[in-house]
């Protein structure tokens, strides 16, 4: 609370009020005569606020008698005035004998009542007398001094806490000035739903509940003033904490009544300088918003039936118009959007930012912590301005960067269009099938579609795919988006998993405090322990899946590298390329840490390694080599432009053959070490590598005549590309200001659930079968073999999460890359809201 409060200290300046803070006693039995300027009371008793009893000392003091009158009197001679008594008070009671008008006390009146006892209201003939006896009376507190707002905090299970499974927190004002600003209030934290861990959310709360009391309310709304000090909203003129217009109503989950004296709710039409209904995708408003008729669809019934409001409600004060208009870019906005799924319905104007547009604004009603870093935005700093009782500094504001805050700098489409329409979504945040998965908008996580089952039938508004499903939130008017976040696919976590395949790193995916999601379809084998590769089959990368890269971002964050895995050396990173600007792809076609490599394999067109064999030393003199003469039809010949690569046809293991004295197959014929350079550049590039230099050299030993080929390379050419995301989005730094102070920021990701066992075997000289898995975020674990010892047999099951340099550097696995991991993950969506 104490960051918090010094938050909103440091944003604000008030219209202090006169004196301490005080309020009134609470009082039973309480009326006002037509002449009073106070409510009488038979009894008082300690007011409470939220649940607390307002200790003495902040309470006014208090007058309460147990009979109260208000005696009837006659008049005559110049007290007559027409066919009335014109009585004036102030002289009758300096004359009680003499004077014109005389009381007539009746029987419910106090004994002893006359002008002498009788207490003197108002003043003229247009005052009275009123009799009291019974009378208590009860002292004057000293008030909270120096403050211009005093909150109760308290941390209880109250039945508010109770009767709601994610509620967070509420708050409630008591009291206000004689400007109708609040001074008291009270908020209540719900024990069972706090995470003590989590201090960013706990902060985050504070702000918004301290939000509520100060201005954010329907409740105050109605009573925002213009800069001079005068109301919006006219008042009555015999009583100015009325409305002209007001309506009592009652309303419950069963039903409501309006226009009843005996009603517990307020209703003024506030529109259309305060809030407004706009007609926006097949909304048709039926709640007196412009107009004094209501019909039955103003109200909607609470869960867990289909939320259906009628209204799109937006604020349209000077200052949040301008405010929100730049918030979205969209100079055509007509004002910034409230919630219209209030709690049980019973609320005309809501207290809270549309969800669907403002997610992860302190002011929206579901908190997203754990998935979007929450912020104040000028918008909201603005409708403390447009209250009449702030200044706000609007440099309070935490910095925004488009594409990492939801809905900032999204266009006029994204606040006013429906989220997703014929199952195309209106942006990258919403989506349409539960198997659809991006990356998170601190692209820090990846993340997956939040939609539930299927309705036979919705109602247009709700009408977004095709499959009739929606998302589970009825704040975000159940637009399907992207809200679960998964465990295993942190970018941030060493503990991560890659995808397609849990073990095999296809994507060069890269884990670390310094990896941010993209989306990609970047693929290449991956060498196998102990000889071999793990071939990436092209079915799997055909479309652009989220992946985690390395960032490091120049100085000015005008820039980036991003850096993928270097499977070639452990722990080693290779420069893919530089993204400048948004959507700009990056593919492999060189770059990177060159290296000095003696290659005994070869990667074909990123599918597969194969070892290269000659034909035995006897069978050729050096100098032959050196000459390669075209016109030798003497098998082996040199490889000619007409022949036809094998290797760029992509092969398989089992093509693959041990070097031996055995004369080479025509599969080999390539490898010869005779045939033209040029030819032999135009495989090794073919094959997925960038030859910078390479030099030749045989060995003098009969047997096998391997090519010993040392090559300066720049890397394997990857299939697919990797897309650029805005550097400013990429290397922002989203720590909020409101948490900056003694804080950091974090997300914390929800999990979804995949399970993967396998148990595989490899034996010296043979290959294992592949088995696969496919978890819940679309990825797949695959077994593949590599060549083992002869005589070697490993038989390796595991059951915990651990990467491949884990597994060799505490020797499992050491022949063979049979290996898959088991995650036993809790999948569950946490919507925490906010009163």
């Amino acid at each position: 609370m104490a960051r918090a409060v010094a938050f909103w200290s440091s944003a604000l300046q008030v219209r202090r009020a006169q004196g301490p803070l005080k309020m009134d006693p609470a009082g039973i039995g309480c009326f006002k005569y037509e002449f009073d300027t106070d409510f009488r009371c038979t009894a008082l008793q300690t007011p409470t606020c939220g649940g607390v009893s307002v200790p003495a000392k902040y309470l006014r003091g208090g007058r309460a008698c147990s009979q109260t009158c208000v005696p009837s009197y006659s008049c005559s001679g110049n007290c007559v005035s027409g066919n009335t008594c014109a009585c004036d008070v102030d002289v009758w009671q300096n004359d009680s004998s003499g004077y014109c008008c005389s009381l007539s006390p009746g029987a419910s009146c106090p004994s002893g009542c006359s002008v002498q006892t009788a207490v003197k209201v108002g003043s003229g003939t247009t005052g009275g007398f009123v009799c009291e006896a019974d009378c208590t009376e009860t002292s004057e507190g000293q008030g909270a001094e120096n403050e211009d707002l005093h909150i109760f905090v308290t941390i209880k299970d109250s039945v508010e806490c109770q009767n709601s499974d994610a509620l967070l927190a509420f708050a409630i004002s008591c009291a206000v000035d004689q400007c109708d600003r609040p001074i008291f209030g009270t908020i209540n934290f719900c024990p069972l739903k706090l995470v003590t861990d989590d201090i960013n959310m706990l902060v985050s709360t504070a702000i918004h509940e301290l939000a509520h009391v100060l201005v954010f309310s329907n409740t105050h709304f109605q009573n925002f003033r213009y800069s001079n000090g005068s109301p919006i909203i006219p008042r009555l003129v015999e009583d100015e904490t009325r409305f002209q217009d007001e309506v009592i109503y009652t309303c419950s989950s069963s039903g409501y009544q309006w226009n009843v004296a005996a009603g517990n709710l307020r209703y003024v039409d506030i529109s259309p300088t305060i809030v407004n209904s706009f007609s926006e995708r097949g909304y048709n408003c039926q709640c007196p918003i412009g107009k004094s008729d209501i019909a039955a669809g103003c109200f909607y019934p609470s869960p867990p039936f289909l939320q259906l409001p009628s209204c799109v409600l937006r604020m349209t004060t000077p200052t949040v118009l301008a405010e929100v208009r730049n918030f979205f870019e969209c100079p055509t906005l007509e004002g910034a959007e409230l919630e219209n799924q209030e709690g049980n319905g019973c609320s005309i104007i809501g207290s809270h930012w549309e969800q669907r547009v403002f997610a992860g604004e302190i002011m929206s009603p579901v908190s997203t912590e754990r998935l979007v870093n929450t912020y104040v935005s000028r918008v909201s700093l603005a409708v403390f301005q447009d209250s009449g009782w702030y200044q706000a500094d609007m440099s309070a504001a935490d910095p925004l960067v488009k594409g990492v805050h939801w809905g900032y700098k999204q266009g006029c489409n994204f606040a006013t269009a429906k989220c997703v329409d014929n199952d195309v979504p209106v942006s990258k945040v919403f989506c349409s099938a539960d198997n659809q998965v991006s990356c998170s908008l601190d692209r820090k996580a990846v993340v997956t579609c939040e939609i539930g089952s299927a309705y036979n039938s919705l109602p247009a508004v709700y009408s977004y795919t095709s499959s009739l499903r929606l998302g589970g939130s009825p704040e975000m008017d159940y637009c399907p988006h992207f809200a679960i976040g998964l465990s295993n696919r942190i970018c941030t976590s060493n503990a991560s998993l890659t995808v397609p395949f849990t073990n095999v790193n296809f994507m060069r995916e890269v884990f670390s405090e310094q990896s941010r999601c993209f989306m990609s379809t970047l693929h290449a084998d991956a060498p196998a322990i102990g000889g071999g590769a793990f071939e990436a089959p092209s079915d799997q990368f055909t479309d652009a899946r989220p992946v985690c890269y390395n960032v490091e971002c120049a100085t000015d964050g005008s820039s980036y590298d991003l850096k993928v895995e270097d499977l070639s050396t452990a722990s080693a990173l290779m420069l893919l390329g530089t993204c400048f600007l948004e959507g700009q792809s990056l593919t492999m076609q060189g770059g990177g840490t060159a290296s000095w490599e003696t290659l005994q394999t070869l990667y074909l067109d990123g599918r597969v390694a194969a070892t290269l064999c000659g034909p035995p030393c006897e069978t050729f003199s050096e100098a032959r080599f050196t000459e390669a003469p075209d016109a030798d039809t003497h098998w082996p010949r040199p490889l000619r432009s007409a022949d036809r690569l094998f290797g760029l046809e992509g092969l398989t293991m089992k093509e693959l053959k041990q070097c031996s004295a055995v004369k080479p197959t025509g599969l080999l014929t390539w490898a010869m070490p005779f045939f033209p350079r040029d030819l032999y550049d135009k495989a090794l590039d073919g094959a997925g590598w960038r030859v910078l230099l390479h030099q030749f050299s045989l060995p003098r030993k009969s047997g096998s005549l391997l090519r010993r080929l040392r090559v300066r390379l720049s890397g394997p050419m990857h299939s697919g590309s990797v897309s650029c995301a805005d550097p400013a989005e990429v290397c922002s730094d989203l720590t909020p200001k409101h948490v900056s102070a003694g804080l950091t920021t974090s997300t914390t990701s929800t999990t979804s659930t995949t399970s993967t066992t396998s148990t595989t075997s490899t034996t010296g000289g043979s290959s294992s079968t592949s088995t696969t898995s496919t978890g819940t975020d679309g990825s797949t674990s695959q077994s593949a073999s590599s060549t083992g010892n002869p005589g070697d047999t490993t038989t390796t099951t595991l059951t915990t999460s651990v990467t491949l340099d884990e597994i060799e550097s505490i020797g499992w696995a050491k022949q063979s890359a049979c290996f898959l991991t088991e995650l036993n993950l809790i999948a569950f969506l946490l919507p925490l809201t906010w009163s």
